[in-house]
């Protein structure tokens, strides 16, 4: 065991030279880490405003994928709107690191299709279970559409 202390023998120079080159090379390290994640925040920061919309680069005129039309619709209905719910909407999902410019739309687009998939999963699985009758599954088909509807919006608030 006393081999191990001995590997430089008396040369304590050596020693403290190979510490003090250690302590440099994990503090410069770790500078540097820190700088780049803060340029990757400011660039990705950069695209999150009023006027992103704008910004975004054109697609060409032959694009024509069914979801892109999706986001834009609700890009142009729901997360353009200058109200004051789609603004704190907007500052929650930067603050959660999400710095996309049309990250509303698709908050918007999640909570519709979460309402209509939780409603159809209720409408499907209801007859597997056999509760109520003709009159009340349509009630409970209309509850899960409400509550899938209302989910992420109570998430947000609880978080």
């Amino acid at each position: 065991m006393n081999a191990y202390f001995d590997m430089f023998g008396d040369n304590t120079a050596v020693m403290l030279g190979l510490l003090v080159f250690l302590a440099v090379a994990t503090l410069s390290f770790a500078l540097m880490v820190g700088v780049r994640a803060q340029q990757a925040i400011r660039r990705r920061a950069a695209g999150v405003g009023p006027d992103d919309a704008a910004s975004v680069k054109q697609r060409p005129s032959g694009y024509s994928s069914l979801a892109q039309k999706v986001v834009d619709y609700a890009a142009k209905h729901y997360a353009s709107a200058d109200n004051k719910e789609t603004k704190v909407l907007r500052s929650r999902l930067v603050q959660a690191g999400i710095y996309h410019p049309h990250a509303t739309a698709y908050f918007f687009i999640a909570r519709i299709g979460l309402a209509g998939g939780l409603a159809l999963a209720v409408f499907v699985l209801l007859p597997l279970l056999r509760l109520g009758g003709k009159s009340a599954s349509w009630l409970f088909v209309i509850a899960g559409g409400v509550c899938g509807y209302l989910a992420p919006r109570c998430m947000s608030i609880v978080a």
